[in-house]
This record gives structure tokens, C-alpha cells and sequence, in this order.
């Protein structure tokens, strides 16, 4: 039992850290691209989307989009470096504020792709990238997930939030903050 809890515990470490670089990348993709190395990496990602998305029986597209992605890796000047058992990326990566550096980025993107976790960026129906903790997350919060239902079916949110309000008026606690002088 102790060495499934220790398990799960690494895997759940690990999924913070890509997800903290996983934020990298969506924030890059969340801002209006600067200049054109920019531009080329949302196009590889893209590209790489559509890659992961096609069906394995279509070699002929597969190549043709790998074709693509390596034409749009060459404008870019990064140094891989290997430390230990792992490869990195040599690109600049400054603060926050700043943003990353297309470079950094493209490693992210490298990174969750190779982990096959690349389909877990996804775009929320508000417009914002965001990176799905789960296989089930589609909308970036919770607000987000309250104006899509509220847009799926308007009659039936209608009804739904007039019960729900109900019952919430009828708890003893909010009766009691209600009734209480401000």
C-alpha cells in the first residue's frame, strides 16, 4: 500500500510541474502575437495538433504536416543540451512579466507532445488557451462553464436557477443573514 500512495504522489508532482510549464505556453498563446517568430509558433502548434489529431492510416498527411512543422522549425536557432538522462532546451526564459521567449516555448511545446499531453491544450469557447488538469475539464472556469450552460439550452438554465435559488433561500443560514441589520 505505502508504494501506491508514494506513486501517486510522484504522479501528481510531475502533472504540477508540466502543468506550470503547460502555463507558459498558454499564457504565449493567450497574448496577441508580437512579432513573427511568435506567429511560427502557434503555427507549429497548430500543426502539431492537427498531427496528433489525424488518423493513423493517413501517412501521406502525416508527412505532409511534419514537412510543415520541420519548414517552420528552421527559422528558429535553440541549442538542445543534455543533462543527465534528459534533453533541454538552451533559449532564454525572462520573467513573467515579460512573457516567455518564443524559443522556451517551443520546448513546452516539444515537452508536452512528447509526454503526449499536448491535447490538453485546449481553447475555451470564451476565446482563452488554458491547460486541462483532466481528461473532462473543457472550459477554462468556472464562470466559463456557467455561461455555457447557461447558453446551451437558456429555458432550461431558466428553470434550473429558479429551483436552485429556491432551496438556497430556504437554508436556515441564509435566512438568518438575510434577516440580520447591516
Amino acid at each position: 500500500m505505502p508504494t501506491k500512495r508514494r506513486k501517486n504522489r510522484l504522479l501528481r508532482t510531475q502533472m504540477t510541474l508540466i502543468a506550470l510549464r503547460a502555463e507558459a505556453l498558454t499564457d504565449f498563446l493567450n497574448q496577441t502575437p508580437a512579432d513573427k517568430k511568435s506567429a511560427r509558433v502557434r503555427g507549429i502548434f497548430q500543426l502539431c495538433q492537427s498531427l496528433r489529431a489525424l488518423n493513423p492510416a493517413a501517412t501521406k498527411q502525416a508527412e505532409n504536416l511534419r514537412h510543415s512543422i520541420n519548414a517552420h522549425l528552421s527559422a528558429f536557432t535553440v541549442t538542445p543540451l543534455l543533462s543527465g538522462d534528459t534533453w533541454a532546451w538552451k533559449a532564454p526564459h525572462p520573467g513573467r512579466e515579460a512573457g516567455a521567449s518564443p524559443e522556451f516555448v517551443l520546448g513546452v511545446l516539444a515537452d508536452l507532445d512528447s509526454r503526449g499531453l499536448l491535447h490538453r491544450i485546449r481553447q475555451c469557447f470564451c476565446g482563452r488557451w488554458f491547460f486541462a488538469g483532466s481528461e473532462k475539464k473543457l472550459v477554462c472556469t468556472d464562470a466559463c462553464r456557467f455561461a455555457k450552460y447557461k447558453l446551451a439550452d437558456p429555458e432550461t438554465f431558466k428553470a434550473f436557477r429558479a429551483d436552485y435559488m429556491r432551496e438556497y433561500r430556504r437554508k436556515p443560514a441564509v435566512r438568518k443573514r438575510s434577516k440580520s441589520p447591516r
